[in-house]
């Protein structure tokens, strides 16, 4: 957003520390700490709440509404033949809350680079699923780890 709309990025002084370390290019064009520079604000998840979004709202009084997009891996929806993730805006008053789709879990792909370069002796899935795919996951262990046959992980 920040980039499309050509706002920079108001984050924490602890949030605009670490981004400093890490040589992000032209991060004094892009970060601040001052609130009153950009409307796109960078706050703790646990600050999403309506009424901590409400807060926000009394303490920065230049603004009307506010929109809280909550980074989530619980947005997908059981369907197979569903083609995109649905988010659907949800507005409560001043404040609308928006569901994005995020894992801090690897892929499929990230998995199987890792355990073929790193060839650990054992995988154990710690994902309740069927005995079915249990066994679907234990033949992509084995075949990932060199094994002819699937073993009992």
């Amino acid at each position: 957003m920040a980039e499309h709309f050509g706002w920079k990025v108001c984050v924490s002084a602890a949030k605009y520390k670490i981004i400093k370390c890490c040589d992000f290019p032209d991060f004094e064009q892009r970060f601040t700490m001052d609130p009153t520079e950009t409307p796109l604000h960078v706050i703790p998840i646990n600050n999403l709440a309506k009424p901590k979004l409400l807060k926000y709202l009394e303490d920065h009084p230049q603004y009307t509404s506010v929109v809280g997009v909550r980074p989530t891996g619980w947005t997908f929806e059981e369907n197979p033949t569903a083609t995109e993730v649905p988010v659907a805006p949800k507005l409560d008053g001043k404040v609308m809350s928006i569901s994005a789709p995020y894992s801090e879990h690897s892929s499929f792909d990230e998995l199987r680079a890792f355990v073929v370069s790193t060839r650990p002796v054992m995988i154990i899935s710690t994902v309740p699923a069927s005995k079915e795919v249990k066994e679907e996951m234990n033949g992509y262990f084995a075949d990932w780890m060199g094994f002819t046959t699937a073993q009992s992980f």
